[in-house]
């Protein structure tokens, strides 16, 4: 898997769900807990996703947004 910060699109009303900002067609798991800081949040994707920012301390990541780096690291893409 490859984790990215991704911003987040959408004002959360019907048909405009929130929703990461990525490219159309990715395969993507995420998380909605937001980084205080930053404002962004953890992407997984299969697939390398060009355009995001990689993230290259997840454990720091997951940390700043009270997320379990263990739980994070099981998320899975796929069939």
């Amino acid at each position: 898997m490859k984790y990215y910060k991704v911003n987040m699109i959408g004002d959360g009303s019907e048909g405009n769900e929130f929703r990461p900002d990525i490219p159309e067609g990715a395969p993507f798991v995420w998380s909605d807990n937001r980084c205080p800081t930053c404002g962004t949040y953890i992407m997984a994707s299969s697939d390398i996703v060009e355009g995001l920012e990689h993230i290259t301390d997840l454990y720091q990541a997951c940390e700043s947004r009270g997320l379990d780096v263990d739980d994070v690291t099981k998320w899975f893409v796929g069939e």
